[in-house]
């Protein structure tokens, strides 16, 4: 079972590809209506607003101005629910990242280090525990939960 923290840093990822997709759906239907804009104005200037070519150019410049609306309101709207994540992360996160701040993470990895030492102690004394990292002397938080989450909510800032 995934943690609190491990659930919000995964929605939140998923919000912020929502509201980049939404971003391109805005795009995509500004760039449509000043077409049909372009379209109506060009078709307008040589002729008549009664005219039948200008008349459905209207009618088309009027969906596409909807169609504008309704993709903003989405952006809007995944905008809203990822603040809202953001939001519960910063009430959420405080307590690990001080965890993280005041070194008790490597503290607690140390008591586990210890441990393992302790339960193999008996049946092989001379083991040894040791940590083997990518890059020696660097600390890889990469698949901490916390730490993505702390990643993801400050990257955009």
């Amino acid at each position: 079972m995934s943690s609190t923290i491990e659930t919000l840093e995964r929605e939140l990822g998923e919000a912020q590809t929502e509201r980049e997709t939404e971003q391109r759906a805005v795009v995509r239907a500004e760039n449509a209506h000043e077409a049909a804009c372009s379209a109506r104005d060009e078709a307008w200037s040589g002729g008549s607003a009664n005219d039948p070519e200008v008349e459905e150019l209207t009618a088309l410049v009027y969906r596409r101005r909807r169609q504008l609306y309704d993709a903003i309101d989405r952006l809007k709207a995944s905008e809203g629910k990822e603040r809202r994540i953001k939001s519960r992360l910063m009430y959420v996160l405080p307590a690990e990242r001080r965890r993280y701040l005041s070194g008790t993470v490597d503290e607690e990895f140390e008591d586990l280090l210890e441990a393992v030492r302790h339960a193999y102690s008996e049946t092989l004394p001379d083991a040894q525990v040791s940590v083997v990292t990518e890059k020696p002397g660097e600390v890889d938080l990469r698949g901490d939960a916390t730490w993505r989450a702390l990643e993801r909510l400050y990257s955009g800032t």
